[in-house]
């Protein structure tokens, strides 16, 4: 996964695995926020979890809106977005049917 950043593997197959995901990686935050205190103060503990959750937060703001949405076709924008403009450029006169399906 870490070496292709731009194919996000489906939603059903992660779907039954990140509940644990996300308990392991809380469970190790909050162990290691634990015991920072015990060897040095509680600030310092509070300090290396916050950094921690920021640090997380950020990587996975630029895998998904870097990395993830700039590999999708056209870059994240709705067909219908580019639909809609197209028949804004039109000439007045002209009429516009859409078919849609399902």
């Amino acid at each position: 996964m870490l070496a292709r950043p731009t194919k996000v593997p489906s939603a059903s197959r992660t779907l039954g695995a990140a509940p644990f995901a996300y308990i392991l990686v809380a469970s190790g935050i909050w162990w290691l926020v634990r015991g920072i205190p015990a060897v040095g103060r509680l600030r310092t503990g509070s300090v290396v979890g916050a950094l921690l959750l920021a640090v997380i937060f950020g990587l996975n703001m630029e895998r998904y809106f870097g990395d993830y949405i700039g590999g999708l076709p056209y870059h994240g924008v709705s067909i219908n977005t580019e639909i809609a403009a197209y028949v804004d450029r039109l000439p007045d006169q002209t009429q516009v049917y859409l078919a849609g399906c399902c």
